[in-house]
């Protein structure tokens, strides 16, 4: 209820600003203020909008679905102040829609991997997983909770194979240094993420964020000495601390892409500016198009496009010469053409071969040697 009044209280200060300047009317409580100032409609507005961004943000952005209830309640308590607000019954129907969706998903799923006659370890746990997202995204779904049930000792083997594995790979780190300790305190987040998954405690939630927050301090390390690097144009030793930085974002499933994309763009950004002012077009529009990937920007598009276009300029300089180099052997060769039509007394088609063959070259001295074999066909 608290985070609802702040998101009213929020909103009314961004609408009644201007009011509040006119009038001169010095500070009230929060209540008082929404009371004066905001109607009903114009607090039923205030939370549906905010819903919506949370939504955004959390559901369909972060997957963050144990705060579903949080953003729901947003869409609730707007309609108690104005039950004719569209969007926020909308939302409702959008959240309640993808809550049974998710839950029938996890359920079949569950159900497939059940009626397996033998199951992989590794499918174990998917099944659990799967029963365990779906009571938690509804509690109240007797399916999923009779399936629990029914795994709940296989469920808490899971949990003490995937503790055990948490403790062992935690052991380790503490006592190794670099790659090493950054691979074992991966292996110790996948082993507490999968804990995490099979067991609904909070115990088990913290031992997940407590990992997580440790494959973070790692990630800012690597990020910090991959900027360092870059700043001093040592980008192939930087490259490899990004690789690290991937290689921690795919044990966290993505929990960290805002800093490996942050990293590669600084990265390949700086390398592509490095090797165009070497004149190395080609490996820079590779670099170019790699931080494109990284995060599209408008300065990368530009980069890109210049590189691009230096390169064009030099394939045309290139063909240039080459068509150049080809018409002055055509032109040799038809003046060895006219010698032998002229030798042959064929003057007329040696005059015309003169003329096809003028347009071939710019050279003077060639063009004087067409000229002393016109007046040969005159003489």
């Amino acid at each position: 209820v608290r985070k609802l009044k702040v998101a009213i209280i929020a909103v009314a200060a961004a609408l009644l600003v201007s009011s509040c300047a006119s009038t001169g009317s010095g500070p009230v409580g929060d209540d008082e203020f929404l009371s004066r100032n905001l109607g009903d409609q114009a607090k039923s507005r205030a939370l549906a909008d905010r819903g919506s961004e949370l939504y955004n943000e959390l559901v369909a952005r972060d997957a963050a679905y144990g705060r579903l209830d949080e953003v729901r309640e947003y869409f609730v308590v707007a309609l108690r102040y104005d039950g004719e607000n569209a969007k926020a019954a909308q939302y409702i129907r959008k959240i309640d829609d993808f809550r049974g969706e998710y839950v029938r998903s996890k359920l079949k799923e569950a159900k497939s991997l059940a009626a397996k006659p033998k199951r992989t370890a590794d499918e174990d746990y998917k099944m659990v997983a799967a029963i365990q997202a779906a009571a938690f995204m509804d509690p109240e779904n007797a399916e999923a909770s009779s399936m629990l049930k029914q795994n709940a000792k296989l469920r808490q083997a899971l949990v003490e194979t995937y503790s055990s594995e948490y403790e062992t790979a935690s052991r380790k780190a503490s006592g190794a240094a670099g790659s090493q300790r950054e691979q074992f305190l991966a292996d110790a987040y996948v082993s507490a993420r999968r804990a995490a998954a099979v067991d609904a405690s909070d115990s088990a939630a913290k031992r997940k964020a407590d990992s997580l927050a440790e494959l973070g301090k790692l990630v800012d390390a690597r990020s910090s000495a991959a900027a360092k690097l870059v700043s001093k144009q040592g980008f192939a030793d930087a490259e490899k601390e990004t690789a690290r930085i991937a290689f921690i974002d795919r044990k966290a499933e993505g929990a960290f892409a805002g800093p490996l994309s942050a990293s590669n763009y600084a990265l390949y950004y700086a390398w592509a500016r490095q090797l165009e002012s070497a004149l190395r077009y080609p490996e820079a529009a590779a670099k170019a198009d790699k931080a494109i990937a990284a995060k599209r920007t408008a300065e990368a598009v530009a980069l890109r496009k210049r590189i691009e276009d230096k390169m064009a300029a030099l394939r045309k300089k290139s063909d240039d010469k080459k068509a150049a180099a080809g018409m002055e052997a055509s032109f040799d060769a038809a003046v060895v053409e006219v010698d032998r039509l002229i030798s042959a007394g064929d003057l007329v088609a040696a005059s015309e071969r003169m003329e096809s063959a003028e347009i071939l070259t710019k050279d003077p001295a060639k063009l004087d040697k067409l000229d002393e074999r016109r007046e040969k066909v005159r003489s």
